[in-house]
């Protein structure tokens, strides 16, 4: 009697955990999707932030800037191999058209922040606010190992 109840809770419950599954590594608003925010440890005080970043909206957004309450400044910054010697320089804006996407990743575009107010260990969480023409989006970025090239999809599955 009870068995069909429980087999439709089930049924019901698995969308409701994917989508906790998910809650900590994405962020939404006007228009843009963010998923998968993430950074690494650091002793420094200079932090890159890498997103994966899609305008799923009907206009076109630009990306202007960043910042952190953990940071006294942040930037969109773009990477840069010259003598032998990478670093990563202010860009600007960077648009955004509906439907597409962007990626921010090690060794291309990134969110520098610096003047970091303490270390960034592993295992804990970095706020991070994008500056965008259609406003502010805020999101929490995990903090990896220091020497991570990506995400580590712990304690989640795609």
């Amino acid at each position: 009697m009870f068995r069909p109840f429980t087999v439709a809770l089930a049924l019901l419950a698995t969308p409701l955990a994917a989508q906790d599954e998910h809650a900590g590594h994405v962020a939404e608003a006007h228009g843009l999707h963010l998923l998968h925010p993430w950074t690494r440890a650091t002793s420094g005080d200079t932090a890159l932030v890498f997103v994966e970043i899609a305008n799923e909206g009907r206009a076109a957004v630009t990306l202007t800037g960043a910042s952190s309450p953990a940071a006294a400044d942040g930037m969109l910054a773009g990477f840069r191999l010259g003598e032998g010697e990478g670093s990563y320089e202010a860009v600007g804006t960077v648009p955004l058209r509906p439907g597409a996407s962007l990626e921010l990743a090690p060794e291309q575009l990134v969110i520098r922040l610096d003047g970091l107010t303490q270390p960034l260990q592993k295992g804990g969480h970095l706020d991070v606010v994008l500056d965008t023409s259609a406003g502010p989006v805020a999101f929490e970025a995990s903090i990896e190992a220091a020497t991570a090239r990506h995400h580590s999809h712990a304690g989640h599955a795609h």
